[in-house]
């Protein structure tokens, strides 16, 4: 698929590109493949490099069991024709997991193919706090990210004490975040 050109506002190279979560994701995949990318990227909760799948295929069974209850399906239609609407089967959730998992295993790559200061703005308990499986989970993505930081040092990581809603739940520690990362991409550019 080509990707849009820049818009007409700015230069590619005075631009700062910013996402959460699968939205950081995409971001790190346009930077990559422009050969004049941003000035900088901000990565809020997204495009960490996982080694393996983060959920098992039993998570992803019981998950998939979940969302295709009658329960569920009950809910997804009682939400019909409203801006919370669900279009997207169990199936179809499944099969987007299991494709940002592997996206996700291979974005050490687009991080090698940017050469622009990277800030990372990461939560702290990505999988939640509760039991030990979510103590796993949160520390093998806390693991992905401090080894990228560690190998590239146009990486720097910032962490918030949150979930993956840190945009919701912490914004004024976020904002700050993205306002310090935005004056030292200004400071380096200088």
């Amino acid at each position: 698929m080509p990707l849009p050109s820049w818009p007409p506002w700015g230069a590619p190279e005075s631009s700062v590109l910013m996402g959460h979560s699968l939205g950081a994701d995409l971001v790190l995949d346009h930077a990559a493949a422009l050969p004049e990318g941003p000035r900088a990227l901000i990565l809020i909760d997204g495009a960490a490099p996982t080694p393996r799948p983060l959920l098992t295929e039993d998570e992803l069974t019981v998950m998939h069991e979940s969302l295709s209850s009658e329960e569920a399906l009950h809910a997804q239609r009682s939400l019909a024709g409203t801006l919370r609407q669900q279009l997207l089967s169990a199936d179809d959730v499944m099969g987007l997991l299991r494709e940002v998992e592997a996206h996700r295993r291979s974005s050490a790559e687009r991080f090698d193919q940017v050469d622009r200061p990277v800030t990372m703005i990461m939560s702290e308990t990505m999988a939640g706090t509760s039991g030990d499986r979510a103590r796993e989970l949160n520390t093998a993505w806390r693991e992905a990210v401090d080894v990228l930081a560690a190998g590239r040092p146009s990486i720097t990581v910032r962490r918030v004490p949150a979930w993956h809603d840190l945009v919701v739940t912490h914004p004024e520690q976020v904002l700050a975040h993205i306002l310090a990362a935005g004056a030292h991409h200004e400071a380096s550019a200088a």
